[in-house]
């Protein structure tokens, strides 16, 4: 557990600069999905209990991460971008 939080921060640190702001379009997008995982899963008491912490870093990079340990998900906006509306 402690190797991933480590991990974790490490592609926090190197990324900081470029989380973008809850009110850039991406983000947004990835909220509404968000939701939509949370509401459809509402049978489990921790996604009911569970408060989210959102991150989405603005990189060429395609990836994306959850930890519920710490409450972090984290999108890199190349990953949503590839994404059909339809899933949105």
């Amino acid at each position: 557990m402690q190797l991933i939080l480590v991990t974790v921060w490490q592609e926090f640190e190197s990324s900081q600069e470029h989380i973008v702001p809850p009110t850039h379009p991406v983000y947004q997008r990835v909220v509404n999905v968000v939701r939509k995982i949370v509401d459809g899963n509402q049978d489990l008491e921790f996604m009911r209990e569970q408060t989210w912490t959102i991150l989405v870093v603005d990189s060429q990079e395609i990836n994306a991460f959850v930890l519920p340990v710490c409450n972090i998900s984290a999108v890199f906006t190349s990953s949503f971008l590839t994404l059909p509306n339809v899933y949105l």
